[in-house]
């Protein structure tokens, strides 16, 4: 290799050692004010706040509706997205995961299921919340078996879980009648949140 291309491959190492370090210092106190940490943060938020609201908003009667006999009830399924959330956020404290401590006998109303679904967000959103940028790509234990996933691609598992769950509950609310909270208009301008009539 001729001498000038051995120097400019030694100043482009350089440059890309003495960038990484500059990257490695930035992250060491996470104010989540951006990145990636902050950008799951607020999805994962924005999920429970949607999920949440209907909870919340769904009148207590119809929390054993389902639209066929085959399938949960809108009860059913606001457990079982606080169970599954619950799984990572145990897993995630370092914790054991206890199915039966959030069994559907354990929940009898729709205040404690409301109330369930809320704190499996919250707790969450404060380990979320604990995280910076460069720990979104190490790797952690799948919970579901034993192969490895990057810390943010475990948390948009439960992400990903709860959304498809949202889109269930959407069809209980229309199948009622119902327009789901998300898509109400949200101000004085008569906009819808989403902005697609879901």
């Amino acid at each position: 290799m001729p001498k000038a291309s051995r120097m400019v491959a030694l100043f482009a190492f350089l440059a890309v050692a003495v960038g990484l370090a500059g990257c490695q210092q930035s992250v060491q106190a996470p104010t989540l004010e951006s990145g990636q940490a902050k950008e799951l943060l607020d999805t994962w938020n924005n999920n429970g706040k949607k999920l949440m609201e209907m909870a919340e908003d769904f009148s207590a009667d119809k929390y054993g509706f389902r639209p066929t006999k085959e399938i949960r009830s809108f009860g059913e399924i606001i457990r079982h997205v606080a169970a599954v959330t619950f799984r990572y956020v145990r897993l995630a404290q370092g914790r054991e995961y206890n199915a039966e401590e959030f069994a559907m006998e354990n929940f009898k109303t729709k205040a404690d299921l409301a109330a369930l679904l809320k704190s499996s967000y919250e707790e969450g959103a404060t380990l979320i919340g604990q995280v910076s940028d460069a720990q979104m790509v190490e790797a952690v234990k799948n919970p579901y078996n034993d192969s490895s996933l990057s810390r943010y691609a475990y948390w948009m598992q439960a992400v990903e879980h709860a959304a498809e769950h949202y889109g269930n509950l959407v069809v209980y609310y229309r199948v009622n009648g119902l327009v789901p909270p998300a898509s109400r208009p949200r101000d004085q301008q008569g906009t819808e949140a989403g902005g697609d009539g879901r």
